[in-house]
This record gives C-alpha cells, sequence and structure tokens, in this order.
C-alpha cells in the first residue's frame, strides 16, 4: 500500500525517532487521524516506537463526551492506548479570534503538555489538503498576524 510506504518511509527518515522511543498520536476520532492512527500501527511495532494516542475534549458541546468515548473506543479496537485530556474553557485572546482558532491554540498547548507527560519523541498529527486550504483563508480573512 502506497499509504504505509510512505509512512514507513517518513518515520524511518526522523533521525530522532527510533527503537524505544514513544509517539503521541494527536486523536480526534475523525477520518484523517484514524486513517493516521491505523498505518502507524501497522509500522510502529516493527519499528520498535511505543504508539500512544491522546483526544482533547473540548467540551465546546453536550455531544462532546460522546464524541471522546467514540476516540477512546475507536483507539481500543485498534490496541493503542488513548488518553482523553479535558480542556479548560477556551478564551479568544484577540478580536478577530474564531472559537475554532482559539481551540487550535489551546489543543496544541495541551499536546505539547501531554507529549511532555508521557515523554514522546514527536507529536502525529493528521491534516489533509481541506486543512491547509482553512487555514490558508482564515490567515486571508484575518491577517497573518503582523499588526
Amino acid at each position: 500500500m502506497f499509504f504505509l510506504s510512505e509512512l514507513d518511509t517518513f518515520l524511518v527518515r526522523q533521525p530522532d525517532l527510533g527503537c524505544g522511543d514513544r509517539l503521541l498520536l494527536a486523536y480526534s476520532g475523525g477520518p484523517d487521524s484514524t486513517a493516521l492512527a491505523w498505518g502507524l500501527k501497522q509500522i510502529c511495532p516493527d519499528l520498535g516506537i511505543d504508539l500512544q494516542a491522546v483526544h482533547i475534549d473540548h467540551g465546546l458541546d453536550g455531544d462532546s463526551p460522546r464524541r471522546a468515548a467514540i476516540a477512546r473506543q475507536l483507539c481500543a479496537n485498534l490496541e493503542i492506548p488513548c488518553r482523553i485530556v479535558a480542556s479548560p474553557p477556551l478564551r479568544q485572546t484577540q478580536p478577530v479570534e474564531s472559537i475554532e482558532m482559539a481551540a487550535r491554540r489551546l489543543r496544541y498547548r495541551l499536546l505539547e503538555a501531554e507529549r511532555n507527560r508521557c515523554g514522546a519523541t514527536f507529536i502525529a498529527t493528521a491534516h489533509h489538503a481541506d486543512d491547509q486550504i482553512e487555514t490558508l483563508l482564515i490567515r486571508l480573512l484575518y491577517g497573518t498576524g503582523i499588526e
């Protein structure tokens, strides 16, 4: 499979990631992170890399606990340990910051804290072309941060 071959090549080429290291997967439970979880589960054991997942629960709506439970179950089905981290309340720090931007900012801070807590070398995130387009459009709409 092309996907597994590319993923394997990418992981092998990381000089700071190897046998005995831990990789933390940022797991939303969506199709992109599930595909990445599946691929990493195929490859990491052969490379001696310990794979763990974390799901950040922002608690933005009443369905949030159900999504977290589904994420945990999907990881359990793949035999990947998954920790659910509850986000503190979101605060928009800039007048032009959307709730999605505030959530993304906080999510990356929480992911880094979890990486440090569990001793992972890297954090793996799943992004697709639409994510990049969304980021570009947000930057064009709100600016690049330079006043």
